[in-house]
């Protein structure tokens, strides 16, 4: 058996190991509450954020969309909703397409555009999908009186819309436009030196640049008249050109017709100014258009509102 000295020496030493032991538990357990505290705090404020979204998701309204109105058109009414309204304080929501030099201006919401030795073509970036109402004012300065425009351009590649992202392959160049998807329709006269002119009317559809109709029109328009042009693609391959509220023309694509993509105005030898031009989604709710007789070759003379 262990001696008297040693079992003494043996219990000091355990005793003083206890002590030593007891001494550090208070700085092991003071250590693991605060980690505690701070792990618990973060949980709490982890879970009061996730309430709060909850909370805030369900009471902060929805993206608001523009609401249903109803535009009268030639004695036909449609359900439209608003897509865009261009002001023309800038060309942000526009690409050009356009040899240098581009004679461009915006100034109290007017575009002026002057291409009377060029060319051009100007994208909204705004992607329409299914049918459409366009409306905008345009006034013909100097020049011949091109007033055109291109619709529902696209170019799909691997399931994707490109078109405004090879904007950079072309310089506005005419024929440019006649090998991807589009409509293109002009909206032209010839003699500026009358107020009472001729004016040819022409819609064509791309790839091809296959002619679909010709229209002539005898219309009054007094020098740096505005006028007010717009252009309905229906819901059944209809489309119909208006021109100060007069129906000019009408047609009906029977093979396929185009309903996804950009619209854009177009420009050639001529000195314009646009205004109020806006883009409407024509709701399903909207009676399709009824499928119209051609006009004759030649209108009457159809007598406008002066001063718009």
């Amino acid at each position: 058996m262990p001696s008297e000295p040693i079992i003494r020496r043996e219990k000091s030493a355990f005793r003083a190991l206890t002590d030593r032991t007891r001494a550090l538990l208070p700085i092991w357990h003071r250590a693991n509450m605060a980690s505690m505290q701070v792990l618990f705090s973060r949980a709490w404020w982890l879970c009061w954020c996730l309430v709060l979204g909850v909370l805030l998701g369900q009471n902060s309204p929805a993206v608001a969309q523009p609401s249903l109105q109803q535009k009268t058109v030639g004695g036909k009414t449609y359900t439209v909703r608003l897509l865009i309204e261009e002001n023309f304080a800038n060309l942000d929501n526009w690409l050009v397409e356009m040899k240098s030099p581009r004679k461009m201006k915006v100034q109290d919401k007017i575009l002026q555009w002057d291409a009377r030795n060029s060319m051009g073509t100007m994208w909204n970036k705004t992607l329409v999908r299914g049918p459409s109402l366009i409306e905008y004012d345009v006034q013909n300065l100097n020049g011949k009186n091109n007033i055109n425009a291109i619709f529902y351009g696209s170019i799909i590649k691997k399931e994707r819309e490109i078109l405004l992202e090879t904007t950079h392959q072309r310089t506005g160049a005419y024929k440019e436009y006649h090998i991807f998807p589009n409509y293109i329709i002009t909206y032209l006269s010839k003699d500026p030196s009358t107020d009472i002119r001729t004016w040819r009317i022409r819609f064509r559809k791309n790839p091809g640049f296959n002619l679909l109709s010709e229209r002539f029109i005898t219309k009054r328009v007094s020098s740096r008249e505005w006028q007010h042009m717009t252009y309905i693609f229906g819901q059944n391959g209809s489309m119909n050109l208006y021109v100060d509220n007069h129906l000019v023309h009408t047609e009906r694509d029977m093979n396929e017709p185009y309903r996804l993509g950009y619209h854009a105005l177009r420009i050639g030898a001529t000195h314009l100014k646009y205004k109020n031009f806006k883009i409407y989604r024509i709701v399903p709710s909207s009676p399709p258009d009824p499928i119209t007789i051609r006009p004759p070759q030649r209108l009457h003379l159809i007598e406008t509102t002066k001063g718009r």
